[in-house]
């Protein structure tokens, strides 16, 4: 909700009942995870204890190993994403980008990526031709 000079305007407060919805809406808008909690369990018996324990050993050991043992491309890091977008995008540069949030910047990054295949796409036919070339690309959801 913006004001009458046209800034952002907080309307409601957060508190205790709504802290959790607040910083999971947070995470979400910053393409974050929310974090696991871990919390003491109450088992049956020793064996039972043992059990969920190998479970959650292997579940960390899967989720360290989902990526195949790789890191985080760095390229996707969301400093270097900012900077691509700041240096080739039509409209956006380090002055005004900052008034975008984290989903925004992702969200025009890969319209961006996307802008730029259709336009080689569209150079190639309008040079060599072909049946398949597909107009209508440019307003196609992204998967």
């Amino acid at each position: 909700m913006q004001d009458e000079t046209g800034a952002l305007a907080v309307d409601g407060m957060i508190n205790a009942e709504n802290w959790t919805l607040v910083c999971d809406v947070c995470l979400q808008c910053a393409y974050l995870d929310p974090p696991k909690d871990k919390q003491a369990h109450k088992y049956r018996d020793e064996k039972t204890r043992k059990k969920f324990e190998e479970f959650y050993r292997k579940k960390a050991e899967y989720e360290k190993n989902k990526r195949g043992g790789k890191k985080a491309d760095p390229d996707y890091e969301l400093a270097n994403i900012i900077s691509a977008l700041a240096t080739y995008h039509d409209s956006l540069n380090m002055a005004n980008i900052w008034n975008l949030t984290v989903y925004q910047v992702h969200d025009t990054f890969n319209r961006q990526r996307m802008k730029q295949q259709i336009d080689i796409t569209d150079f190639n036919y309008s040079v060599w031709g072909g049946k398949d070339h597909q107009a209508d690309l440019w307003f196609k959801k992204l998967t």
